[in-house]
């Protein structure tokens, strides 16, 4: 689903915008539905914090899913940010995604607090070995856990 909610006109309102000659070049409507299934993402993810049980699993598709969005749909990533984003899911990341407006930057990861270490080594190693560690990767520890 492209999850664009009817409420914002039929998804075939949509293809007909999508496929006028002077907005093609815009892909708008790449462009709406990856705003409006973050928005459904969002929302998902907020549902799965606040409910009872173990959906890490579930959180991390979600992260993963914005990511391929973002590159997919919005065009905002670069190489450099999906192979990044791929060895982290590589090195044990539940989810990992582009953050900030895209064209190169950072990226977010979920990992299981009992594999940050080894994490932070493998994603070093196959991304960053060239840099000194302490510049290039950032956590943040909350009690337990390290976020």
């Amino acid at each position: 689903s492209s999850g664009i909610n009817a409420e914002y006109g039929s998804e075939e309102e949509w293809q007909s915008w999508a496929g006028r000659s002077d907005l093609s070049t815009f892909r708008l409507y790449d462009r709406a539905t990856h705003v409006a299934g973050e928005a459904a993402r969002v929302t998902e993810f907020h549902n799965l914090c606040t409910s009872v049980g173990d959906n890490v699993e579930q959180l991390g598709r979600l992260i993963d899913d914005s990511h391929f969005s973002l590159k997919d749909k919005y065009n905002v990533s670069t190489e450099e940010l999906d192979a990044l984003t791929q060895i982290c899911r590589d090195a044990g990341a539940l989810g990992s995604r582009l953050v900030g407006a895209g064209f190169g930057g950072c990226t977010v990861s979920m990992v299981h607090s009992n594999q940050v270490e080894g994490f932070i080594d493998q994603v070093y190693q196959g991304f960053y070995s060239h840099l000194p560690k302490e510049e290039v990767i950032e956590g943040k520890e909350d009690g337990d856990r390290f976020r």
